[in-house]
């Protein structure tokens, strides 16, 4: 209760075990324990988190701060919402915590998308990193990626380490910034760095 940060606690059948009361507000419902999102609202909006959850639970995998709005009574509440799934001794998934931090401040609006950009992004290049590569040749291949062909290359620029290691890594730095820019001449290719 002495947390900033809106909290539950579900259980393996997605019903509410605890809630925090900030939580309980933002909901608008008192009577939140013991039920379903489904139970509650029906076909409300607060219903859009359902699928996500079953798929926390059926996977094992955290979401981890991810930017979100929220239709509300006062506006639009922004947050950063981390879902993660509890596990009894034996490691089996038997229930979900869930964490919205408000971003109701422009000010942490702003840092915070600076802070995604920068996390997804290779600082030298401005290119995806390798983990959201993956994350978007993911997404890519499960939405719009599966209605045409497309190529996948990995190009490597054979002995690129003599460059820094003869002229230095300001001018290895230059390399790659030059490799890149020409890289995204074309609209039709998207570049990203893997290492």
């Amino acid at each position: 209760e002495n947390s900033r940060s809106m909290m539950f606690v579900k259980d393996a059948n997605l019903r509410y075990v605890a809630a925090s009361k900030n939580y309980i507000d933002a909901m608008g419902r008192e009577d939140i324990i013991g039920k379903t999102n489904a139970e509650l609202f029906g076909d409300s909006p607060k219903l859009n988190a359902l699928g996500e959850e079953q798929e926390i639970l059926a996977s094992g995998v955290d979401l981890i701060d991810c930017n979100r709005e929220y239709a509300h009574d006062t506006g639009v509440l922004h947050c950063l919402v981390s879902k993660h799934v509890i596990r009894d001794e034996k490691g089996e998934v038997i229930g979900l915590l869930g964490v919205y931090r408000s971003l109701a401040d422009a000010r942490l609006v702003v840092e915070n998308s600076r802070l995604m950009r920068e996390a997804e992004r290779d600082a030298m290049t401005g290119l995806l990193n390798h983990s959201y590569t993956l994350k978007y040749l993911t997404s890519f291949l499960e939405g719009e990626g599966r209605v045409n062909s497309h190529a996948l290359m990995f190009i490597d620029m054979d002995n690129f380490k003599s460059v820094n290691d003869t002229y230095g890594h300001i001018c290895g730095d230059y390399v790659l910034a030059t490799a890149t820019r020409l890289m995204q001449e074309s609209e039709e290719t998207r570049v990203c760095r893997w290492g």
